[in-house]
C-alpha cells in the first residue's frame, strides 16, 4: 500500500492522541482554553438535523440548544478545507468555518460542543452548521466568532466507522466515518496519484466494489499527499461520507485511510505494496536484468534536467544514503530538489554500461509530493569513492582540493584528480554550461557518483555536475579564441568554445536541423505563452588588431513573426565565461538583420544573408554577441541562425 502522511499537528494535538481522556487534559490543549468535562448538551447531532428540511431557508438553531460531537475530521494533512467533522452516536455534520489550521485546538477525537445560536443550512445539498448565506445555504463561521459558539470538551477516542457497502450508503451515513470493504480503484486510474500537487482544486478519483457499484474519491490538491501515487489493489477504505449536489463522494483523514494491499476483483495482482527503501531495492538486483519487488520508493531528485546534463527521461532519486538511476518510458520535469514517490512493482532493474537503473519505468508510476528538498553531500575523497563506489553511486558527493584538467570548457570528458586518485567528469555538449571556462587550481566539486562502462572495457567511475555552481574557486582559465577570417556553421551543434546562457528565463539557443540544413534556434513560444527570455551566444575572444577592414554575415531564417528579437552586440571587457549582465555591450548590424526578420516573406528553411556588416571599427580584443531578447515576453518570432562568417 502507498503511504504518505505528514501529521502537520501541534505539539498539543500530538499529546491529545498520547494520551488518553483520563489524563490531565490541561495538558492536552492550548493555553488559555478550558476543557468542559461535565455533559453539556441537551439534543443529539441526528434530532437537530431533523429542524432542517431544505426549502428556501436555513434554520435558526435556537440559543439554548447545545449538540455535543467527537472529531473525526479536521484540516490535517490538509484534505478537509476549513471544515470540522463530528459525530455522536446518532450521526454525523459538518461544521463550515473560516479558519485554519483547525487541527490545533480540534484534533482528531476532541470533544465539541456547538451552542445555539448559529445556522443549520445546507451547501451543495450536504447539511452543515455555519451561519447565515443566501437562501439555505450557510456560509462559513468567522474565526472570532468561535469562541462564543465552540467549547473545547476532552479528548475521547475516535468512533470506529461504521461498515458499509456502496450500494448501502445512506441519509443517515452523511458525515459519519464510514468503512468500505473489497473495494479498489478504477482500472484507468492506475499509475496516477491521489491528487494533482500542482493543481488548485480538488480530484475525483472513482473507487468500485465488485458488484460495480461505485462512489467517487474526493482529495484536494492541497493535501500532503496529493502527489502519492494510489494503490494498485483491493481492501478497505475509510473516510467521510458526504454529497455534493446529487454526487455521493467519499474523502479521506490521510492516506492511513486506505488499505489496498489485496489481489483486484478480476483476480489480478494488486497491491502497490509499501514503501522501500532504495538501499534494499538495490539488494535485489542480481546480474542481468530483474524484476523489482512489489512497493514503491520515494526520495529527492539530485539531478538538475533544466540545465541539460541530465536526459529529460532520466533522474537520480536519493533516500538517505542510497541512490538509484531512473530510465522513464517519456520525458518528464521533476526539477533539482523534487521529492518524488515511484511505483517500482515489476519494473525492470538492469545495468546499463555499468550503472544501476530502473528502466523503462512508466511516468505514470511516478508522482510529485514536494518541492525545495535538499540532499547534502557526502564529503569524501577519490580513493573513498573507488573503494566504496557500489554503495555510493548514484548519490551526491562533495570532492575538496581537486583539479579538472584536458579541456579548457565543461563539455565532454575531464580529469578529476586529487591527492588519492583520478576519475572523468562528463559534460554533455549541450549542457546550460558546456561551454563555461573551466577554473585552474584547486576546486571544489559536488556531483553524482555514476559509471559508464563499455562491454568488455575496465570499470570507468564518472562524477556528473548538475549546474555550474557545482565547482568553486580554482584560478579563472584559459580563454579560447576565434582567429579570422572564421565561417561558423552549426552541423555539430553550438561549437566548442562558445559560451551560451541567457540573463532572463531559462531557455537557450540550441543546434538543431531540418531538410538537411543546420541551424542554432531560439524561440520563446511555449504552449501558447510567450516567455521572457533573453539568451546569448558568445563568440571565443576576437583579436580585432589582428587584421583590418573586418566584416560580419549572418545568413537567418526566421518563422512566425511577431516581432524581431535578434540582436548582435560586441563588447571589450566581457570575461569570456559566465553571466554577460555585468560587461559593457554595444549593438551592431540593427539595419543589416532588422529588414530580414521584419520582412512580409512565409518561413519555408530560405535562409536570407544580412550582407557584410561592417565591424572594423571594433579595436582591441573582444567578444561578439547574438542575443534572442523576446522583449519581456512579447516577442516569440523563430529564429535559425545557418552561418555566421566573419572575414
Amino acid at each position: 500500500m502507498f503511504k504518505y502522511s505528514i501529521k502537520l499537528f501541534s505539539f498539543f494535538a500530538i499529546l491529545a492522541f498520547a494520551f488518553s481522556a483520563c489524563v490531565d487534559q490541561e495538558f492536552d490543549i492550548p493555553p488559555g482554553k478550558a476543557v468542559q468535562t461535565e455533559d453539556i448538551s441537551n439534543t443529539t447531532i441526528a434530532a437537530l438535523k431533523a429542524n432542517f428540511t431544505g426549502g428556501s431557508t436555513s434554520y435558526t438553531i435556537p440559543p439554548e440548544t447545545v449538540i455535543k460531537g467527537v472529531v473525526i475530521s479536521n484540516d490535517a494533512p490538509g484534505n478537509f478545507f476549513k471544515t470540522l467533522v463530528i459525530q455522536d452516536e446518532t450521526g454525523g455534520i459538518h461544521l463550515s468555518v473560516d479558519a485554519r489550521d483547525l487541527n490545533v485546538n480540534y484534533p482528531l477525537g476532541r470533544t465539541v460542543y456547538i451552542k445555539g445560536g448559529l445556522e443549520l443550512g445546507q451547501f451543495a445539498e450536504l447539511v452543515q452548521i455555519g451561519i447565515a448565506g443566501s437562501g439555505s445555504e450557510v456560509n462559513r463561521i468567522p474565526e472570532a466568532m468561535l469562541d462564543e459558539f465552540f467549547v473545547i470538551g476532552e479528548l475521547v477516542d475516535v468512533p470506529e466507522p461504521a461498515i458499509r457497502t456502496i450500494a448501502s450508503l445512506g441519509t443517515s451515513d452523511l458525515s459519519t466515518l464510514v468503512q468500505l470493504n473489497d473495494v479498489e480503484y478504477s482500472a484507468s486510474l492506475i499509475g496516477q496519484s491521489y491528487a494533482d500537487p500542482n493543481g488548485t482544486f480538488t480530484q475525483n478519483r472513482l473507487v468500485l466494489d465488485c458488484n460495480g457499484n461505485e462512489i467517487t474519491l474526493r482529495n484536494s490538491d492541497f493535501s500532503e499527499f496529493a502527489g502519492v501515487p494510489i494503490p494498485e489493489g483491493n481492501g478497505t477504505l475509510v473516510g467521510v461520507y458526504s454529497i455534493f449536489g446529487s454526487t455521493n463522494q467519499f474523502t479521506i483523514r490521510d492516506t492511513d485511510d486506505v488499505n489496498f494491499i489485496n489481489d483486484r476483483c478480476d483476480g489480478s495482482t494488486g497491491g502497490g505494496g509499501d514503501q522501500i527503501s532504495i538501499a534494499d531495492l538495490k539488494q535485489a538486483y542480481f546480474d542481468g536484468a530483474t524484476v523489482a519487488p512489489t512497493g514503491y520508493i520515494e526520495g529527492i531528485v539530485i539531478s538538475d534536467v533544466v540545465t541539460g546534463n541530465t536526459l529529460d527521461r532520466n533522474l537520480i532519486l536519493q533516500d538517505g544514503d542510497s541512490g538509484i538511476a531512473i530510465r522513464f518510458t517519456d520525458a518528464h520535469t521533476y526539477g533539482l530538489g523534487s521529492r518524488v514517490a515511484i511505483n517500482v512493482s515489476g519494473v525492470e532493474l538492469s545495468e546499463f554500461r555499468g550503472l544501476l537503473q530502473l528502466n523503462d519505468t512508466p511516468i505514470t508510476n511516478s508522482s510529485f509530493i514536494s518541492s525545495n528538498n535538499s540532499v547534502t553531500p557526502k564529503v569524501i575523497t577519490i580513493a573513498d569513492l573507488l573503494s566504496d563506489f557500489e554503495s555510493l553511486e548514484s548519490t551526491l558527493v562533495q570532492l575538496n582540493n581537486v583539479e579538472l584538467t584536458g579541456s579548457n570548457t565543461f563539455a565532454g570528458n575531464l580529469t578529476v584528480t586529487d591527492a588519492t586518485g583520478s576519475l572523468i567528469t562528463f559534460t554533455w555538449d549541450n549542457a546550460a554550461f558546456a561551454n563555461d571556462l573551466v577554473p585552474t587550481g584547486e576546486v571544489t566539486l559536488i556531483g553524482m557518483v555514476s559509471e559508464f562502462t563499455n562491454d568488455g572495457d575496465p570499470f570507468n567511475p564518472q562524477i556528473i555536475m548538475r549546474q555550474r555552481s557545482d565547482v568553486d574557486g580554482g584560478g579563472t582559465g584559459m580563454l579560447p579564441t576565434l582567429d579570422l577570417p572564421a565561417n561558423i556553421g552549426f552541423d555539430n551543434g553550438i561549437p566548442s568554445g562558445w559560451v551560451v546562457t541567457n540573463t532572463a528565463g531559462d531557455r537557450l539557443w540550441q543546434g538543431d536541423d531540418f531538410g538537411g540544413e543546420f541551424f542554432a534556434e531560439m524561440s520563446s513560444f511555449s504552449s501558447g505563452d510567450i516567455l521572457d527570455v533573453t539568451t546569448w551566444m558568445i563568440t571565443p575572444e576576437i583579436d580585432f588588431e589582428a587584421q583590418l577592414g573586418e566584416t560580419l554575415e549572418i545568413v537567418v531564417a526566421d518563422a512566425f513573426k511577431n516581432g524581431n528579437p535578434l540582436r548582435v552586440y560586441y563588447s571589450n571587457d566581457y570575461s569570456g565565461a559566465g553571466n554577460p549582465a555585468g560587461a559593457g555591450w554595444t549593438e551592431i548590424g540593427a539595419d543589416a538583420i532588422n529588414p530580414i526578420i521584419n520582412n512580409t516573406g512565409t518561413f519555408d528553411n530560405n535562409f536570407e544573408s544580412t550582407g557584410d556588416i561592417d565591424i572594423s571599427g571594433i579595436s582591441g580584443k573582444g567578444f561578439l554577441a547574438f542575443v534572442y531578447d523576446s522583449m519581456g515576453g512579447t516577442v516569440s518570432t523563430t529564429i535559425q541562425i545557418n552561418a555566421i562568417n566573419i572575414q
